[in-house]
């Protein structure tokens, strides 16, 4: 007793017997022990010789250590001696268990402290986050019918409230014509179990909406919460107003707030699937402003477009309800008349319309007098989209043609018309791609004497087959305005070139003529290409007769005909 020792290894004490054996070990002389006579710590410092331990226990049965006491002197403990040691070492367990507790205690706060921190920076993390995405979370007490709200569902509502209340009065902020479903959706969350995600709006006084997201599932009841319906509600109102924008960009034209083209041929293709089972007609009118180029042309495209968005305003304020109004492209629009509309009835409606589009305009001090045209073409069960907008465009482009200003009604009788129409068209494009168009020379005399003074260049044809086509056969195609000028490009080109030659064989030769087409005179090109044309080859115009009708001059933009031929004339060209 009385002896300092510090600390030694695990191996050289006499402790080590006591919790290997786990049993008292009394020791009287060491130096006598074989187990012990060669220790370091009998040889040497502290030279024990005496030693009574008694093992040490933890309460979860574990052996830890020993109770012991030693002395340099032989002799000095007896087994008689282990119970008192045994009594200390009860007590040493004991406070060995209150140390083990302090330490649990110890640890079981710090890792309190640690899931406060972390639940706290969740919840400010969570705040934010609801901030940041406009959201919030609510849980509705199932048992108790109670609502709670979470800092995020307060400020979507805009509520300092922290609960919304029970179920159905927290059904009070939305769409009324929602209601009843969301609460059924709710109802059903809790009985079946099946979550609902619903978009809605909601109503927050003095005509303020929101668009806001909810969704809930139910969680059932655990040992320390009752079964609840948890969920989230979210404020999409820009996400919401972006999507309808795009939707509307997508259904809508940019210039006339009208429906577009996909519009109108989505909602036509819906009425006629419709129309396949009741047997009833769908009705479709395609309108063409009448004069419209002309305005582009004097006034501009700024201009144009200002008047066009008048068109889109009357025709949309024209059309009856359960119709859809279309910018069909450039100055053209269509009309679905609504459902069981029949053809008398279609004819007046087309006719309200028109009327509707029969104005004045004064825009920057231009008076413009506005009007239109229009194709009407019925289609009952299975008539297509494209077949039925291709029938009322055929009875416009007749109409234009015919009556403009009215209602044309489609009728089988005019593809006759269009059949030939096509032909034209394509035999002109052929013959242009495979060089086959020419000018026949036809002779001009002078009657009073019989002279030659002259020629005609007359546009033909030499088919596929060598056939010679004259231009009343292809009449249809000389009046299209893109065709008609390829075709004077052309004969302008071939008369250049064969100039010189038929002034060889004709010595007299005082001219050659060429008919000009309206598209010509209306072209901003045509004069300048002409006299190009001529002077390249060293002809003088003066030989160049332009042949034109009275009713070039009763052409809608009759000032730039009158231009073109003032141009030439001027230059030496005969008119």
């Amino acid at each position: 007793m009385g002896m300092e020792i510090d600390s030694a290894p695990l191996a050289a004490s006499f402790c080590a017997h006591v919790v290997n054996t786990q049993q008292p070990l009394v020791v009287g002389n060491a130096r006598d022990d074989a187990r012990f006579r060669e220790n370091q710590c009998v040889v040497g410092e502290p030279h024990i010789s005496s030693y009574m331990g008694y093992p040490l226990r933890h309460s979860r049965g574990a052996f830890v250590g020993a109770l012991c006491v030693i002395d340099s002197r032989p002799d000095r403990f007896a087994p008689d001696n282990l119970p008192r040691l045994e009594i200390f070492a009860r007590v040493v367990e004991d406070i060995l268990e209150l140390h083990t507790i302090h330490l649990e205690g110890q640890k079981l706060t710090r890792e309190v402290h640690d899931q406060n921190h972390r639940l706290l920076t969740s919840n400010r993390i969570l705040r934010q986050a609801e901030a940041v995405a406009r959201m919030g979370a609510w849980e509705l007490d199932i048992e108790a019918d109670q609502m709670k709200w979470s800092e995020g569902t307060q400020a979507v509502f805009e509520s300092s409230r922290t609960g919304g209340g029970t179920l159905k009065a927290s059904m009070k902020g939305y769409e009324p014509a929602d209601r009843r479903e969301i609460e059924e959706r709710c109802e059903k969350a809790i009985e079946s179990g099946t979550p609902f995600d619903i978009e809605t709006d909601l109503l927050l006084g003095e005509g303020k909406r929101k668009r806001v997201r909810l969704a809930a599932e139910r969680v059932e009841a655990d040992g320390m919460h009752p079964a609840r319906l948890v969920g989230v509600v979210q404020d999409v109102t820009e996400s919401y107003r972006a999507r309808m924008a795009l939707h509307h960009a997508a259904e809508h034209d940019s210039l006339t707030g009208l429906y577009n083209r996909f519009a109108f041929d989505r909602t036509l293709q819906q009425r006629l699937s419709e129309a396949n089972g009741t047997g009833e007609e769908v009705a479709v009118l395609l309108i063409d402003l009448d004069g419209f180029k002309d305005v582009n042309d004097v006034v501009g495209h700024i201009v144009g477009d200002i008047i066009l968005k008048e068109v889109g305003e009357h025709l949309a304020k024209a059309t009856p309800e359960g119709g859809l109004a279309a910018r069909w492209g450039g100055d053209e629009f269509a009309v679905v008349l609504p459902p069981q509309t029949g053809s008398e009835q279609a004819r007046a409606i087309g006719k309200q319309l028109l009327e509707q589009l029969r104005y004045q305009s004064d825009i920057s001090g231009h008076l413009i007098e506005m009007g239109a045209t229009a194709g009407l073409a019925i289609g009952t069960s299975g008539t297509s989209v494209k077949e039925l907008v291709r029938r009322a465009d055929t009875a416009l482009y007749h109409g234009k043609k015919r009556d403009p200003g009215k209602v044309h009604v489609y009728e089988a009788g005019l593809e006759q018309g269009n059949v030939a129409r096509q032909y034209a068209l394509n035999e002109v494009r052929t013959a242009i791609r495979e060089d086959r168009i020419f000018p026949a020379y036809q002779p001009v005399v002078e009657l009073r004497t019989g002279r030659l003074v002259g020629f005609e260049a007359l546009m033909r044809i030499t088919s596929c087959m060598g056939r010679r086509i004259t231009a009343t056969e292809v009449f249809p195609a000389l009046i299209d305005p893109f065709l008609s000028r390829e075709v004077s490009t052309c004969m302008i080109e071939q008369v250049a070139n064969e100039f010189v030659a038929l002034k060889r064989s004709e010595p007299a030769l005082e001219f050659v003529s060429i008919n000009a087409s309206e598209a010509d005179l209306l072209a901003s090109g045509f004069a300048a290409q002409l006299m190009a044309q001529m002077r390249e080859k060293r002809i003088d115009l003066s030989r160049i007769t332009l042949e034109v009708t009275e009713t070039m001059l009763l052409v809608d933009n009759a000032q730039a005909v009158r231009r073109v031929l003032t141009e030439l004339r001027d230059n030496g060209v005969s008119i």
